[in-house]
């Protein structure tokens, strides 16, 4: 979202700030809107990093499919969906255009 945004890391700006100008800037497909508004509170982004606690810029999709692998019995069939539609998204693989 940061990229697309064009925010640099340096910038301090809270996830309830990148998340909304986000939503309200650009169309995306595949991950929902209510999985990034997910992502706006403490224990939603704690869950996620929990989960995967990887990164989607610096570990391999082999390593990130291995994890996912290991992870996904232990989930929800919901949890399953989000994390899914959110690793999408955050490896890039969804469509994202200016509104």
């Amino acid at each position: 979202m940061k990229r697309e945004l064009k925010i640099q890391n340096k910038t301090k700006r809270s996830y309830t700030q990148i998340i909304d100008q986000f939503v309200s800037e650009f169309n995306f497909s595949t991950v929902k809107k209510s999985d990034l508004q997910g992502l706006k509170n403490s224990q939603g982004r704690t869950d996620a990093n929990s989960i995967f606690h990887i990164s989607l810029s610096h570990n391999s999709d082999e390593e990130i499919d291995e994890l996912w692998k290991l992870i996904k019995p232990s989930l929800s069939e919901k949890e399953k969906g989000k994390y899914e539609r959110l690793m999408e998204f955050g490896r890039g693989k969804t469509a994202i255009q200016k509104k």
